[in-house]
């Protein structure tokens, strides 16, 4: 993501990186980003003390910084108007957890206009031109995204359930009749395949394969046809 300060991430980074810190904690925590404002603007005051050669002391405070920079003529007015505003503003948010977005947006358009003074005046680049302020982008609602890619997950179970259902529809089909008919014709064999295998004309199992092929027997005279019928009624062998 873009931020306000890239423009110092070469020569100075930390203070690039509070910058972007800064950015971060704008839309969730007001405090916590006038914090690292204030942290930012003590620091790039240091850091004109260190490279104009202005003596500080080990527990010199913020405003003492500024104090020392102002007695070297090196702080113009609005300079100086701006990094006490940090210090302000910051210290009330550190010791207090005070500050509204309002303060937190000026606190960075502040931070800025005093980071593009800072590379003018002390990174050898005056001609220095920033571009417009960019006001910090909202963080990304990483349940937004989730709740999509749930969603395109639930879809593809369905369709994949939905595609087992027809598969195994198509396949009940094909292995089951279509109506009741095939079997009603099946059950009506049964009885008379019986009554075949019961019949006194079919062939025991014991005699020979010749003798079975020769089944059903058919009369080879009217005698025989008038003595297999002698016991009334035709039987199965004669109507063959």
């Amino acid at each position: 993501m873009q931020s306000n300060f890239d423009f110092l991430a070469k020569a100075e980074p930390q203070l690039a990186r509070l910058g972007r810190l800064a950015e971060h904690f704008f839309h969730d925590d007001a405090s916590t980003s006038i914090g690292k404002t204030r942290q930012l603007g003590e620091l790039l005051a240091k850091q004109v003390a260190a490279r104009a050669g202005v003596p500080l002391m080990p527990r010199d405070s913020f405003e003492d910084v500024l104090r020392n920079l102002r007695d070297a003529d090196l702080l113009p007015r609005d300079v100086g108007e701006l990094f006490h505003y940090l210090r302000r503003v910051g210290n009330a948010a550190i010791h207090e957890g005070a500050g509204t977005a309002g303060e937190a947006l000026t606190a960075l358009k502040a931070a800025r206009q005093l980071a593009v003074w800072f590379r003018r005046s002390f990174l050898s680049d005056p001609g220095f031109r920033p571009g417009p302020f960019l006001p910090p982008a909202p963080p990304v609602d990483a349940t937004v995204e989730l709740r999509a890619e749930l969603a395109t997950l639930r879809d593809r179970m369905a369709e994949t359930a939905t595609a087992a259902q027809k598969a195994a529809r198509a396949a009940e089909e094909i292995t089951s009749p279509r109506d009741g008919s095939d079997a009603r014709r099946l059950s009506a064999l049964v009885p008379l395949w019986a009554a075949v295998r019961r019949s006194p004309c079919a062939p025991p199992a014991s005699e020979p394969r010749t003798a079975r092929r020769q089944w059903p027997w058919r009369p080879r005279s009217a005698g025989r046809r008038q003595a297999l019928g002698a016991g009334g009624g035709a039987s199965i062998c004669s109507m063959a």
